[in-house]
């Protein structure tokens, strides 16, 4: 278990070369897919800081959580720096009575920084977007992005460069 200091990630190594396997604190080993992040913004602002992300995951991947029933973190890191970690509790997320969109809507930020989070299973694959807002994000210096999106025990990282403005940094 990843408690204190972080494991190398030859120790949660499972053999699997399609994983990405990393030792995270508070979840443990994670054995990761690479989805796509299409991009991932920063923005500061006068009512602090949000971000604004947007990807896909592959088309099996709708298979390896239950996304209502299953609690959601989000992690933004740099290197080994965290810029931004969220966990959505079990039911957060809500399903329309088909269980293709699961959505999550906080516009006032009572619950905490996700302000909103959509799942969105389609036939080639899964969609996902969010949308946070209050706190600081520290991006000064920042260059590229580990996001990492888990779903109970599934987890899925994208790495990604980032270029940065006066308001923020955009990475994709």
């Amino acid at each position: 278990m990843c408690a204190g200091t972080p494991l190398p990630p030859s120790a949660c190594d499972d053999g699997n070369p399609v994983t990405d396997d990393v030792c995270e604190r508070g979840f443990g080993c994670l054995h990761c897919r690479a989805p796509e992040l299409a991009q991932l913004r920063v923005r500061h602002g006068r009512d602090g800081d949000a971000i604004k992300a947007r990807g896909a995951m592959p088309a099996d991947a709708a298979g390896t959580f239950d996304a209502a029933a299953e609690p959601l973190s989000l992690l933004v890191e740099d290197g080994a720096t965290t810029l931004f970690r969220t966990t959505l509790p079990v039911g957060a997320l809500a399903a329309n009575p088909t269980a293709t969109p699961f959505e999550y809507r906080d516009r006032k930020g009572v619950n905490g920084p996700v302000r909103s989070l959509r799942i969105q299973i389609r036939s080639r694959g899964l969609k996902w977007s969010v949308q946070t807002g209050g706190g600081s994000i520290a991006t000064a210096g920042v260059t590229g992005i580990d996001a990492r999106l888990v779903i109970g025990d599934a987890c899925f990282t994208s790495s990604v460069p980032c270029l940065a403005a006066s308001s923020g940094v955009t990475c994709r």
